[in-house]
């Protein structure tokens, strides 16, 4: 709920030493931040120095609204793991940053009887680029 922060991130948080990604937001809204953890926004004050966020990839889900929800991060194989629930359907989302490449990927499987439509946003600095 308190991310993006100045302060240590609330999040499930993802990343490979060059890029960093953490995930927050609402089951119908998943948004990914993205960061480098080369790229800081810094102040001289004390504690105002962090990683800058980049850009950002949002996915709404609008059938997931008022879902349950768990989410998993499995340090073996670095993948964040997310599941949600709503009237016998669930959707998960399996996540993960590559580890040599500055490239994240997103898988999105659902199971039940009626499907879920989504829309994908990945915002960077200019203009959005949206698609379904």
């Amino acid at each position: 709920m308190r991310i993006p922060s100045n302060v240590s991130v609330d999040a499930p948080m993802m990343g490979n030493g060059f890029t960093g990604v953490a995930i927050g937001g609402r089951p119908e809204k998943q948004t990914f931040y993205l960061a480098r953890n080369d790229f800081l926004r810094l102040k001289s004050s004390y504690n105002e120095s962090f990683p800058a966020v980049l850009g950002k990839m949002e996915i709404e889900m609008p059938g997931l609204s008022g879902a349950s929800y768990h989410v998993e991060q499995h340090l073996y194989n670095a993948k964040t793991v997310a599941s949600f629930g709503s009237e016998g359907q669930e959707t998960v989302f399996s996540s993960f940053v590559a580890a040599a490449d500055y490239i994240m990927f997103i898988h999105i499987t659902t199971t039940g009887e009626t499907g879920l439509n989504g829309n994908a946003t990945l915002q960077l600095p200019g203009k959005p680029f949206h698609g379904q």
